[in-house]
């Protein structure tokens, strides 16, 4: 199991994260073109920044760190905070099977930071995780 499918997985099984991100769970970018009436936020974003495989005297082993970034997005500011709370606290500590399929070892935040998207006018806060795993199948 790939790690974003994992991550969908577990929030949108998270019941205080469903309740508002629903099944809102993009990966790189908002959705331009949705249909009428649909809403696209709030809604939690996911990008892999960087995977760091572990070097052992004996070859590659199949323990990786990924950093990777969720950016939750919401119209106000309180709505952001409110469900990126909810998403640090379904991650930060994690250890066993992610969604019920990827092993993983451990998560922790390395950064949580308030942006404001003034073109859309979305107010955004970004959780930088780093998850230790055993290698995507």
């Amino acid at each position: 199991m790939m790690l974003h499918t994992a991550l969908k997985i577990e929030l949108e099984s998270d019941t205080a994260v469903q309740a508002l991100m629903g099944s809102r769970f993009y990966l790189g970018v908002i959705p331009q073109k949705i249909r009428d009436g649909d809403v696209r936020v709030p809604c939690v974003v996911f990008t892999r920044s960087n995977v760091a495989r572990q070097v052992t005297y004996c070859g590659t082993g199949g323990l990786v760190a990924t950093n990777c970034t969720l950016d939750v997005y919401a119209a106000t500011y309180t709505a952001a905070r409110d469900l990126a709370g909810r998403v640090r606290r379904a991650l930060v500590d994690f250890n066993g099977a992610l969604g019920g399929g990827l092993d993983v070892r451990h998560i922790a935040i390395g950064n949580e930071m308030d942006l404001l998207d003034v073109d859309p006018g979305l107010h955004r806060v970004m959780l930088a995780f780093n998850v230790w795993h055993v290698e995507e199948s």
